[in-house]
C-alpha cells in the first residue's frame, strides 16, 4: 500500500459518505483489508438504534466516495461494532465492502502516536449549518491544531478562525489527517454544540485499537520490513544498505552489456532482493521487458523458458487462452531459430520496450533437482543472448543462486563464462550497511522512531555472516508489528529474544498456538518435505540442507488443506499457478539454519528422505527421456524402494510409487533372461577355460601396467584426501601399497599415517564455539552458532544425538568428571544440564540476567560454575539444581571461569582486565589479579592447582603462582625472598608509624 503524498490525494483515493436515503449521515474512509472505519453512532442514525444499542451483524450500509470520478457507489455491511458506552468509551464501527472496491481507491495510512499537542490536522466532512444552504452535501475542509488529549483519552482539536467552516456534526467519522505525520491520527468523534468555540474531538488510534485489537494489524500492512519475504522492484523505497552492489549490477548490466549476469552468493545474504529492489527497480523500465522464469516447477527447460514469455511485463497468468498461449509457445522452442523467433515476437507485443531481461532466481533448485533441466536451459541461455546481425542483444539473463553450487554452475559452459567475466558474488551487509537497512526504512513513516538505544543494540546482537539478515528483517518486522504509540520498543525486543531469538522463537509459538494436538505428526510430515536433506560429499562431508519447493502432487488431501492453513502462519509460502502445478516452499533458509525443531525433524527423517530425494532425481531423469528401462532401478534399489513403501507409503506419491512398479517388473522380466542366459553360459565355460589359459600368458605384461597406474592415481588421490578426510587418504595409500608395493608406495603411506588430523566431523549448519572430551575419551561434545549441541563417538567418528532447547547460540559445553552429565551455556541466560547416555535434558540453570558464556564442574562434579555478560560468575548445586551463591567483582563480562583441582578455588576472567580468584566452600573473593591491559579471554589451572594460565587480547598469555593466596607461610617466604633481608629498625622508624615496637619481618 503506498502512502499517500498528501491530504488531497489522501482524501481524494480513501474518504467515502455513509448514505440514507441518498444523503450523508457521517464519513467513513478506508482501511486495508477492503474495510471502512467510522464510528457507530453514525451507522446506529441509519438502522434507527440509540446509539448505546449494538447494531446487528452485516447490517447494510451503502457508501459512496464523493472525490473519486463519477462518485462510484458500494454495498457493505457492518463487520464489527462496539457501541457508545456510559463513559463515551466505544464508538466503533467496522464495514466490510460487498462490492469490489472502486477503481482508484486507496486505503488510508492510519498512525498511532503519543505526545501531537501543537500538530496542525485537516479533515473532510459533510456538515449541516444552520440556515439556507447549510448542508454541505459535497463535503467541505477544515483545519486546526491539536491541543492535546482531553479527559475521555480523546484529542481535543480547536479549528483555525480563518477555517471557513468549523467542525460540526457531518463530520462524524471523518479521519483526522495529520499534516506533520502525513497520516490519520483519529476519528471524529463529537462536535462543541456551541459552534462559536470552533472545538471538536476525535477518538485515537490507540482507544480504537483497544476497541477493536485487529486493527493494530491492519495499521501496520505498510510495514517498510519484509519478514523473511525477498524486497521485488516494488520496494524499492525501503531497500538500503547495497548502493554500491546494486551500481556494479546496473553498470554490468548496462554500460558493459553482459548477456548472462550470474549473481552468487551465501544463502540469506540478499541476493534476491539486490536483484529485485536493487537492479530490476532501476533499469530502465522503457527499455528492458522484464521476464522471470518460475522456480520450483518441475517443468522442462522449454516450458520454464514459455513461462517466462508468457507471462513477461506481469502479463496476467488467469486469462483463459494463457495455458493454451504457453504451451504452443513451449512447443516452439525445440530448437535454436523457434527460441530466436519466440523472444522477437516477444518484444514485438510490448513494442515499446527493445530489450528482454530474463530473471532466473533461485537457480539451485535446478542444479539441485533437474541438473538436465539446467544444462538445456544454459544452452538456449547462450542461443537468445546472441547478438544479432546488427550487433545489439535481443536479451540479457540474470541468473541468482547460492555460491556452494558453484562447481555445479562451472559445468555449465555459457554460465561459466560469465561467471569468470564478473565474478558477482554478494558480501554479508557490513556494520554501516545493517545501520542503513535498520533505520533508512522508517524515513517515509513519520512519527515511527526506534526506542534509544535499540538501533545500537540490534546492531551488537545482530551476528556476523550471511544468515545475519534475514534474521535481523525479521526482527524489524515483529518490533513493527509490537510497536507501542509509534515506538519500536525495547521492551518488545526483549520479549521477541533478540535478533537470534525472535526466528525461532515466534516459530515455536506460531506452530504450536496455531495448531491443533492432534496435527503434530502431520506437521513433521509436512515440513521435512519443504527440507532437501544435504548430499554426501566426495570427501566424506555433509552439505547443508536446503529448503525447497514441494510440488501439491507430494502430499495427501488431508496434508495439502493443513499447507493452505499453515500459510496464515508466513511460515510456508503457497503459490497458486495457472496450470495447477500449485507448490509450497519454507519462507526462507533461515528456518531451516535457525530452527532446532525443524533441523531436529530433519534429522530424525534423514534416512527416508535421501532416499526419497534420490529417487525423485531418477523419477524425473526416467520420464524426460521417454521412461526408458535402463534408467528403472537396479535390483539392489528397488528392494530397498520395497522396504520404504511397506514403512511409509503415506508419504509417497502415487508418481514415484508407480516408478518403483514399473522398476519391479523390469527385474522380474530380467530375472527371467538372466535364468535362461545362464544355461547357455555354461554350454560356453569349457571354451572360455581354454581361451582364458592361452590369453593369461600375453595378460601379464598387460596387467602390470595396469598395476602402475592404478598405483600413481591412488598415490595422486591419497595426496588430494590427506587434509579433509584422513582416513580415506590412508586407505588409498595402503591400497597402492597392496596392488604394487615399491618404496614410493610405502612412504606415501609413512606420510599418511603421520599426519596429525584423524577427521572432520561434520553436522552443525554454522559456527561451532565449544567443544568438550568425555574423561573416558569416547565422546566429543560440541556446541555452536546453530543453537544446538551434538555429542560424537570419537573412535567411529559419528554422530550420536542433536541435544536440542537452546533458543540462542551454544557458547560453552562441558563434562562432568564421571562423564555422565554435560553442562552447556549460551546465549539465552541460561545454563542446562543433559545425560550423556539418554540424552535427556535434567536441568535448567536460570538467574543470569544475560548471556552465559562458560560452563566448569569441580573435581567431584557435585557443583557447577557459570560466568556471563551480567558481570556475575554463580555456583549451582548439581544434585539439588539450585544455584549456591552469586559471585559479585567484575564490572563488565566474565567470559571464562576454571575451577582448581582440589576443588576449593574458582578463578574468573573477563572483559574488565582483571582475573579473581573466590573460595568456592564460603564464596568469597580471595584476590584480585591484575596486569592485563586487554579483555581476559581465558582462565585455566595446572594439574597440580600451583599455577594459573591467563590470556588476553593484549597478546599476551601469562602464569600466577596460586599457592600465594592459599597458603600464608608460602606467601611469607615468597615475600621475604623478595625482599632479600628483614626491615632494619632505621627503616622500621622511618615508615612505620611512632608508638608500634620493631620486629623482625623475616627470619
Amino acid at each position: 500500500m503506498s502512502s499517500p503524498g498528501g491530504p488531497g490525494l489522501a482524501w481524494e483515493r480513501g474518504t467515502a459518505r455513509v448514505l440514507h436515503e441518498g444523503r450523508p449521515v457521517g464519513v467513513a474512509f478506508l482501511i486495508p483489508g477492503r474495510l471502512l472505519l467510522t464510528c457507530a453512532h453514525v451507522i446506529s442514525s441509519l438502522a434507527g438504534l440509540p446509539d448505546d444499542q449494538p447494531l446487528p451483524a452485516r447490517f447494510p450500509v451503502t457508501v459512496d466516495f464523493p472525490l473519486l470520478p463519477g462518485h462510484p457507489k458500494a454495498a457493505a455491511t457492518v463487520h464489527f461494532s462496539v457501541p457508545v458506552a456510559a463513559d463515551n468509551s466505544g464508538d466503533v464501527a467496522v464495514l466490510r465492502l460487498t462490492d469490489d472496491l472502486p477503481t482508484g481507491a486507496v486505503a488510508m495510512r492510519i498512525l498511532e502516536a503519543d505526545d501531537l499537542a501543537g500538530h496542525r490536522w485537516r479533515a473532510f466532512g459533510f456538515p449541516r449549518y444552520p440556515g439556507a444552504g447549510g448542508s454541505k452535501d459535497a463535503g467541505v475542509w477544515t483545519r486546526g491544531t491539536v491541543e492535546g488529549r482531553e479527559g475521555t483519552g480523546w484529542w481535543q482539536l480547536t479549528c483555525d478562525e480563518q477555517a471557513g467552516f468549523p467542525l460540526a456534526g457531518g463530520f462524524s467519522g471523518a479521519p483526522v489527517w495529520d499534516e506533520e505525520y502525513q497520516g490519520v491520527i483519529g476519528v471524529v468523534v463529537a462536535v462543541e454544540g456551541d459552534q462559536r468555540r470552533r472545538t471538536g474531538y476525535a477518538l485515537t488510534v490507540e482507544s480504537l485499537a483497544r476497541e477493536w485489537p485487529q486493527l493494530r494489524s491492519r495499521l501496520l500492512d505498510d510495514s517498510p520490513f519484509r519478514e523473511l519475504l525477498p524486497f521485488t522492484e516494488h520496494d524499492s523505497a525501503v531497500f538500503h544498505g547495497r548502493t554500491e552492489e546494486t551500481r556494479r549490477l546496473l553498470e554490468l548490466l548496462g554500460e558493459q552489456q553482459v548477456p548472462i549476469l550470474p549473481v552468487l552468493g551465501a544463502s540469506g545474504v540478499g541476493k534476491s532482493s539486490l536483484t529485485g529492489a536493487g537492479l530490476l527497480a532501476r533499469v530502465d523500465q522503457d527499455r528492458h521487458l522484464i521476464a522471470r522464469l518460475p522456480h520450483g516447477l518441475r517443468l522442462t527447460a522449454e516450458e520454464l523458458l514459455a513461462w517466462a514469455l508468457a507471462s513477461a511485463g506481469d502479463a496476467d497468468t488467469r486469462t483463459a487462452d494463457w495455458h493454451d498461449h504457453w504451451s504452443a509457445l513451449a512447443r516452439r522452442l525445440a530448437d535454436e531459430e523457434g527460441l530466436r523467433t519466440a523472444v522477437e515476437q516477444t518484444l514485438a507485443r510490448h513494442h515499446e520496450r527493445s530489450k528482454l531481461l530474463l530473471v532466473l532466481d533461485q537457480f539451485e533448485t535446478l542444479l539441485a533437482d533437474a541438473p538436465e533441466t539446467a544444462r538445456k536451459l544454459d544452452a538456449m541461455l547462450g542461443v537468445v543472448t546472441m547478438r544479432r546481425t546488427d550487433g545489439s542483444r535481443p536479451a540479457q539473463a540474470v541468473v541468482v543462486s547460492r555460491i556452494d553450487f558453484l562447481p555445479q554452475i562451472e559445468q555449465l559452459p555459457h554460465l561459466r563464462a560469465a561467471w569468470e567475466a564478473t565474478h558477482v558474488v554478494v558480501p554479508p551487509m557490513t556494520r554501516d550497511q545493517l545501520c542503513a537497512a535498520i533505520t533508512r526504512p522508517l524515513a517515509g513513516h513519520a512519527g515511527i522512531r526506534f526506542a534509544d538505544g535499540l538501533v545500537e543494540r540490534l546492531l551488537h546482537d545482530t551476528p556476523h555472516g550471511a544468515a545475519a539478515l534475514p534474521m535481523l528483517e525479521y526482527t524489524l518486522s515483529q518490533l513493527w508489528a509490537r510497536q507501542e504509540r509509534g515506538v519500536l520498543t525495547a521492551g518488545a525486543y526483549q520479549e521477541l529474544g533478540g535478533v537470534e531469538g525472535a526466528l525461532v522463537g515466534n516459530a515455536e509459538r506460531t506452530l504450536w498456538e496455531w495448531a491443533d494436538s492432534t496435527e503434530h505428526e502431520a506437521l513433521e510430515r509436512i515440513f521435512i518435505q519443504l527440507v532437501r536433506p544435504a548430499e554426501r560429499l566426495d570427501v566424506g562431508e555433509r552439505g547443508p540442507d536446503t529448503r525447497r519447493v514441494a510440488d501439491r502432487s507430494e502430499f495427501s488431501e488431508h496434508d495439502w488443506s493443513l499447507i493452505h492453513r499453515l500459510a496464515s502462519t508466513r511460515l510456508v509460502v503457497v503459490t497458486r499457478r495457472p496450470t495447477g502445478l500449485d507448490t509450497a516452499e519454507l519462507a526462507h533458509q533461515a528456518l531451516v539454519e535457525s530452527w532446532p525443531r525443524l533441523q531436529s525433524w530433519v534429522e530424525r527423517n534423514r534416512d527416508f528422505r535421501s532416499w526419497q530425494e534420490e529417487l525423485r532425481r531418477t523419477v524425473r531423469a526416467w520420464q524426460e527421456r521417454g521412461r526408458p528401462r535402463e534408467l528403472t532401478l537396479d535390483r539392489h534399489r528397488a528392494d530397498e524402494a520395497k522396504r520404504w513403501l511397506g514403512a511409509r507409503a503415506a508419504e509417497i506419491s502415487a508418481e514415484e510409487a508407480e516408478f518403483v512398479e514399473a522398476s519391479i517388473q523390469v527385474q522380474r522380466r530380467t530375472a527371467r533372461r538372466r535364468r535362461l542366459v545362464l544355461a547357455g553360459f555354461a554350454l560356453l565355460a569349457v571354451l572360455v577355460l581354454v581361451v582364458s589359459s592361452l590369453a593369461s600368458r600375453n595378460a601379464r605384461t598387460s596387467s602390470e601396467q595396469r598395476d602402475l597406474a592404478a598405483v600413481e592415481r591412488l598415490t595422486t588421490q591419497s595426496q588430494l584426501h590427506a587434509l579433509s578426510d584422513p582416513a580415506l587418504a590412508a586407505r588409498l595409500a595402503l591400497a597402492a601399497q597392496r596392488i604394487h608395493p615399491t618404496a614410493d608406495t610405502r612412504t606415501r603411506l609413512l606420510t599418511t599415517l603421520s599426519s596429525p588430523l584423524r577427521a572432520t566431523l561434520t553436522g552443525h549448519s554454522r559456527s561451532v564455539n565449544s567443544v568438550a572430551v568425555s574423561p573416558d575419551g569416547g565422546t566429543l561434545a560440541t556446541g555452536g552458532v546453530d543453537r544446538t549441541v551434538r555429542l560424537w563417538d570419537v573412535r567411529a567418528r559419528r554422530q550420536i544425538a542433536t541435544l536440542t532447547g537452546h533458543t540462542q547460540q551454544v557458547n560453552s559445553v562441558a563434562f562432568s568428571p564421571d562423564g555422565r552429565i554435560l553442562a552447556t551455556a549460551g546465549d539465552g541466560r541460561q545454563a542446562r544440564l543433559w545425560d550423556v547416555r539418554t540424552h535427556r535434558e535434567l536441568a535448567t540453570f536460570t538467574g543470569h540476567t544475560d548471556w552465559v558464556q562458560s560452563v566448569a564442574f569441580t573435581p567431584d562434579g557435585n557443583t557447577l560454575a557459570t560466568s556471563a555478560r551480567d558481570t556475575t560468575a554463580r555456583l549451582w548445586g548439581v544434585r539439588t539444581h539450585r544455584e549456591l551463591a552469586t559471585l559479585t567483582g567484575h564490572t563488565a563480562t566474565v567470559l571464562s571461569a576454571a575451577i582448581s583441582p582440589d576443588g576449593q578455588t574458582v578463578a574468573t576472567g573477563g572483559e574488565d582486565r582483571t582475573v579473581r580468584l573466590w573460595d568456592v566452600r564460603t564464596h568469597r573473593q580471595l584476590a584480585i589479579l591484575t596486569g592485563h591491559t586487554g579483555t581476559v579471554w581465558w582462565v585455566d589451572f595446572g594439574p597440580d592447582g600451583k599455577t594459573l594460565a591467563t590470556s588476553s587480547n593484549d597478546a599476551t598469555a601469562r602464569l600466577w603462582d596460586t599457592d600465594l593466596f592459599n597458603d600464608l607461610g608460602t606467601l611469607v617466604d615468597r615475600a621475604c625472598a623478595a625482599a632479600g633481608r628483614s626491615m632494619t629498625e632505621r627503616e622500621w622508624h622511618r615508615y612505620v608509624p611512632a608508638g608500634v615496637t620493631y620486629r623482625r619481618i623475616c627470619p
